[in-house]
């Protein structure tokens, strides 16, 4: 890179600003005349009429100017940075600078046949920081403590395309300007920029070239710089929600959902009535209609700025449908057995009053049918499918977030603050023509309301996963700080001692990604959802997903099964026949539910099934009807806005998601100018005609 721009005219490498251009029209042909570099930073002109080479390097003439000119240029810099402003760099910063490139230098990549211990991989180091607390300048005044003027404060903070602007400010002063881009480095240093650090990861030669190293370096930035840099912001900090999930009409904002509400990681996770402390998660005996029933507290919430409790109803025998009371169910009941009402049905859940809590109540949930002892269990869930009244067992169901996400409340009379951190990872390509991608991982805060989540600002990058590395690699130091987050780490924030308390929400991936992420096998396999086990044959039936839908509880026993195997072939079929990877995934040893929390990637789905669906529609046509189509697309009315779609017919594998969508919003329109009967394969035809039950062809073509 550097040769194209930088020519060297000396062995000391002193490089010129910009390529030497001489005059040598009048002794070369002007006929397909070309310049090489060659590795020695030589420079040679050649042409096809058969002139020789010339270097030149050989011509004294042009060394002497050359010489001459480098000479002025490094007079210049070294007038411009021996003033005697305040600011200037001093030799101790340089001596400083110099021992920090000595260090980075020191630090590069080992060659791809060194040998490294699997230690050294975990070791990170700072390539880039701010100043420290003491480096930093005392300012004082309306732009401090970073900077002294607004002249400083926007050269520092605005893009450069923005200067015009910074000159025209009323408070602008040309004798503020400042003289080198030295200087300008330092003012940038006084921002409270983030600490970048490196680590060594693995590149897969699989990947990458034959000729590319076995080892890279990844980037990042540390999670909880981020969360401490967002709660000193005070423009955010005063914004940011922090307290019980909200019982509302409409559901805007995160903590109105189910998952802020019941996690006791994010929301309210007890409340002290009558001396007695009560846990959400917990089985209680509550007053409903002047009759005691039993109920599950699901959460604490706050409905018209008044606590309420939040109770999933649970039934007796007698309130189960007749056709469902069995004999042995009867029995059970006698022994202390009750059942769930599924929380998805009408009137499953109830908000009750504080003083309607009764007392507490022990209730064990059989998910593997072995009672520990209680009087009281439960092993059976009623639910209505295709608008009949089932019972299922209580494993195919979601744990509540204290089974799994459980959080010991911290004793402290410091501020807590519990955050919500969504993860977002995604591959994109950084060349047009080639594919060479980088897996952008980046956070959000969503204790922010949705209209600052909007900004882009907003979103808080944490690195790239190098070309040739693995998402598992690259995200081990997030895991590591995420743990201790989970448990809570004192932070200063806002001059205060506190206690912040960080947990995984939702990860949000493309298709592929989001598949990994959870640790089931991709779309081409079986079962390639990691929502559901539906096989490939399924996909398309009336299936009662509750039986179907995967759970946390039952992936964690079948990883198990997959890890206990003792042959790989025996472990490899296992894993297919559940839909598994062979390992659980990484983010599992964080407090998150695998399958709850990684929602379905419904764009690129629509996006697939709508470019299936157009595959289809134009190979179902006949060679004239083809033609006819083009014609008829070409003199569509598109919207102004929309950019020129490629041909659909010779095109269509290229197209791009939005192209399909926007294609499948006017094809019944174009279809509908120009579409008969003797435009379709007749095989097609009929295939129309037997699942529309219709005799006619042209009727056929209309539905």
């Amino acid at each position: 890179m550097f040769r194209n721009r930088y020519i060297s005219f000396n062995k000391q490498r002193n490089y010129i600003r910009q390529r030497y251009v001489f005059n040598a029209s009048s002794q070369f042909s002007t006929k397909e005349k070309y310049t090489e570099v060659d590795g020695d930073d030589n420079m040679s002109t050649t042409s096809n009429n058969g002139f020789i080479q010339m270097d030149i390097y050989n011509d004294e003439k042009i060394n002497e100017k050359l010489s001459k000119k480098n000479s002025e240029v490094t007079s210049e810099e070294n007038s411009e940075t021996t003033s005697d402003d305040e600011d200037e760099v001093t030799s101790e910063d340089l001596e400083t600078a110099s021992d920090d490139e000595d260090k980075t230098t020191s630090e590069e990549d080992p060659d791809e046949n060194e040998v490294t211990n699997e230690e050294d991989f975990d070791d990170e180091i700072n390539v880039d920081k701010s100043f420290s607390t003491e480096q930093m300048p005392r300012n004082f005044g309306d732009f401090a403590p970073y900077f002294s003027n607004i002249t400083e404060f926007l050269l520092a903070t605005r893009a450069y395309d923005e200067l015009v602007d910074i000159i025209h400010h009323p408070q602008f002063r040309s004798e503020d300007v400042i003289p080198n881009s030295r200087r300008f480095r330092k003012y940038r240093q006084r921002l409270p920029l983030f600490p970048i650090k490196s680590r060594r990861v693995h590149i897969s030669d699989k990947k990458t070239p034959s000729t590319s190293k076995k080892i890279g370096r990844a980037y990042s930035l540390s999670i909880s710089d981020i969360i401490c840099q967002i709660l000193n912001n005070p423009s955010l900090f005063n914004k940011m929600y922090f307290g019980p999930g909200q019982e509302v009409a409409n559901n805007k904002e995160l903590w109105h959902g189910n998952i802020w509400k019941e996690l006791s990681r994010f929301g309210q996770s007890s409340i002290i009535i009558a001396n007695v402390t009560y846990y959400s998660g917990d089985f209680v005996i509550y007053k409903e209609s002047n009759e005691r029933r039993f109920g599950r507290v699901l959460a604490i919430i706050q409905q018209d700025n008044r606590l309420k409790i939040k109770i999933q109803r649970i039934l007796r025998y007698e309130e189960l449908p007749k056709n469902l009371q069995s004999n042995s169910r009867k029995e059970r009941s006698r022994e202390g057995e009750v059942w769930f009402f599924d929380r998805e049905m009408d009137n499953a859940i109830a908000i009750v009053e504080l003083q309607a809590i009764v007392k507490l109540v022990l209730i064990s949930i059989l998910y593997d049918n072995v009672s520990n002892g209680h009087s009281i269990k439960i092993r059976e869930i009623l639910y209505k499918y295709n608008d009949h009244w089932k019972l299922r067992d209580v494993k195919y169901s979601y744990q509540h977030p204290s089974e799994f996400a459980q959080l010991e409340e911290p004793v402290t009379n410091r501020p807590v603050y519990k955050l919500f951190i969504d993860l977002y990872y995604d591959d994109f390509g950084t060349f047009c023509n080639v594919y060479h991608s980088l897996g952008g991982v980046y956070i959000q805060v969503r204790n922010m309301p949705f209209y600052e989540r909007r900004y882009l600002k907003n979103h808080f990058v944490l690195g790239f996963v190098p070309f040739g590395s693995s998402f598992d690699e690259f995200i081990k130091p997030f895991i590591a700080e995420m743990k201790v987050l989970e448990k809570g780490k004192i932070m200063n924030i806002q001059g205060k001692k506190c206690l912040v308390i960080a947990s995984l929400g939702d990860i949000t991936s493309d298709l592929v990604q989001g598949n990994d992420l959870a640790g089931v096998k991709r779309h081409g396999a079986n079962r390639g959802c990691h929502t559901c086990n539906a096989t490939k044959d399924s996909l398309t039936s009336d299936v009662d997903l509750q039986l179907i839908s995967r759970y946390h509880q039952q992936s964690d026993k079948q990883f198990e099964e997959i890890c206990a195997v003792l042959t790989l072939s025996e472990c490899k079929n296992l894993a297919t026949e559940y839909g598994l990877h062979l390992q659980p995934p990484i983010l599992s040893q964080l407090q998150w539910e695998r399958h709850l929390q990684s929602p379905q990637d419904a764009y690129h789905a629509t996006a697939g099934k709508v470019l299936r669906f157009l595959k289809i529609t134009i190979d179902a046509l006949l060679p004239e009807g083809k033609s006819k189509f083009i014609i008829t697309w070409k003199n569509f009315e598109y919207p102004r806005t929309w950019h020129k779609l490629p041909n659909p017919i010779s095109h269509i594998n290229s197209f791009m998601m939005s192209d399909c969508l926007r294609l499948a919003m006017v094809i019944p329109f174009i279809l509908n100018r120009f579409l008969k009967p003797q435009h379709f394969k007749q095989s097609e035809i009929e295939k129309f005609q037997m699942r529309m039950d219709v005799s006619r062809s042209n009727l056929a073509i209309k539905l």
